[in-house]
């Protein structure tokens, strides 16, 4: 998820004249499906890739109501991280992603 935003209320009128339901949508960019061809043998992640198709980032935009959870996304790098890694770059910089299933977000928020 790239940003979550609303339209605003006369860019609604003017493209959806009979109505638009829904207040806030998410800006999101899609990776490959878990495969277990893809299953890290030693640290059981899955890996995945942003999803391209015709040289394009696959993205759409949703509603924040049909988001269910969030995932965790681990960059993959050598025996050094590059220096040029940053937080606001690092999914645009790194090619490969580790999904951490063992971090459950709701849990912290209810623990915390």
């Amino acid at each position: 998820m790239r940003c979550i935003f609303s339209l605003a209320k006369d860019a609604i009128t003017s493209w959806f004249p009979s109505g638009w339901p829904h207040t806030h949508l998410a800006y999101i960019e899609w990776f490959t499906k878990f495969s277990h061809a893809h299953l890290h043998p030693d640290s059981k992640l899955y890996q995945v890739v942003p999803l391209i198709k015709d040289h394009e980032q696959q993205a759409s935009i949703v509603p924040i109501s049909l988001i269910r959870q969030s995932l965790h996304l681990i960059p993959k790098f050598g025996t050094i991280v590059p220096s040029d890694w940053k937080q606001s770059t690092v999914l645009d910089q790194a090619q490969v992603f580790y999904v951490n299933s063992f971090t459950d977000r709701f849990t912290y928020s209810t623990v915390y």
